[in-house]
């Protein structure tokens, strides 16, 4: 479970059991708390994660998120390509400097 925002023990073990499948009577009984105090810590955990149902939750949760290194290396092959990119821009303008000189030379009288 990826779980990256600050949240109580308490919220943590609740998010585990709803995102489990569980109900709010079922996570309470687990949890011996009475099911509106799940209902509570249910509507923090989804205003943190900015969520408005239980499947975005469970979206939120799971999602995979890249790591650092992968981030890394993304940045690294953008860098790349705007290197790329600037090269091809010169090239492309010398070549188009160079169809203009020859379209502005003087033909010569046949």
């Amino acid at each position: 479970m990826n779980v990256n925002l600050s949240l109580t023990p308490r919220e943590s073990e609740v998010l585990a059991l709803l995102v489990s499948g569980n109900s709010n009577k079922e996570a309470a009984l687990v949890l011996d708390i009475s099911p509106r105090t799940v209902e509570s810590h249910r509507s923090r955990i989804m205003a943190k994660y900015d969520v408005r149902n239980i499947v975005e939750l469970c979206r939120r949760v799971y999602e995979p998120r890249p790591s650092n290194h992968a981030l890394k290396i993304a940045l690294q092959k953008v860098q790349q390509l705007r290197k790329k990119a600037e090269l091809v821009e010169a090239e492309l303008k010398s070549l188009l400097a160079a169809e203009l000189a020859s379209a502005m030379l003087p033909t010569s009288p046949e």
